[in-house]
């Protein structure tokens, strides 16, 4: 069978977004726990840490901070060993303060 550009073009897309939903499905059941935790009246946790991969950090970024898709979209997935810090901003808000390690790509 042959596709034209347009048609493979589709397809790549089709792909690339049921992708990105099945993260983000996969990622959200753990909100419930991490906020709850984080905003505990007594002892609230201060600080979370998440290790994973690019799309899913992503995903938990965008759910987090409560952002449209397009923030998704057009986020790039962050270099190997990135570290990004997502706190509270002094009036109390979460905040994304950008990587605190920018990370470096393969070997």
């Amino acid at each position: 069978m042959d596709f034209n550009a347009t048609q493979i073009a589709e397809l790549m897309n089709w792909n690339r977004n049921t992708v990105n939903l099945w993260i983000n499905k996969r990622v959200r059941p753990y909100f419930g726990t991490i906020i709850r935790d984080a905003e505990k009246p007594k002892n609230p946790v201060p600080n979370v840490f998440i290790a994973s991969h690019g799309t899913t950090i992503r995903a938990f970024v965008m759910m987090w901070l409560h952002l449209e898709s397009e923030w998704f979209e057009k986020e790039a997935n962050p270099k190997n060993a990135s570290i990004r810090h997502i706190g509270r901003d002094t009036n109390g808000r979460w905040k994304d303060f950008g990587y605190i390690y920018n990370g470096r790509l393969g070997r």
